[in-house]
């Protein structure tokens, strides 16, 4: 498969990575997103509390497509963590969902449960297709 480059557009406007991120995963470029988390990850200790956490459910997302459900509820947890201390009400809504992802197969019943808060949070949000995709 095609490498994705994580540079900014011609244009010098800044890329968005966590969009890039997932356009990796539904290319099925996991090892490439996974990178990409963790690169953001890394240059994100030093920022906002939020965009933290939001690099922390990225790489959550990336490590759950690899099927590396244990590392992703750590990562979920720290990303859960880090979303409620910033008050970033969508990124605890995505850190929820990450986090019921990862938990599926070892805990369904506190996947569920984790999946219902991400719902309400994401239709408070108004947010029609993550409430879906957390109602799943």
């Amino acid at each position: 498969m095609p490498r994705r480059s994580i540079r900014p557009p011609q244009d010098g406007a800044p890329p968005d990575i966590e969009q890039r991120i997932e356009a990796m995963l539904a290319a099925g470029e996991t090892i490439q997103a996974v990178t990409a988390a963790e690169a953001w990850r890394a240059v994100a200790q030093r920022g906002p509390l939020a965009e933290r956490a939001r690099a922390a459910i990225a790489l959550a997302h990336a490590q759950t497509r690899q099927e590396r459900f244990q590392q992703a509820m750590q990562t979920a947890d720290r990303a859960l963590a880090l979303a409620r201390r910033s008050g970033d009400g969508r990124a605890i809504a995505l850190a929820l969902l990450r986090r019921a992802t990862a938990n599926m197969s070892f805990e369904p019943e506190e996947a569920a449960t984790d999946a219902s808060e991400a719902a309400r949070r994401f239709e408070t949000l108004g947010d029609v297709a993550r409430t879906g995709q957390a109602l799943r």
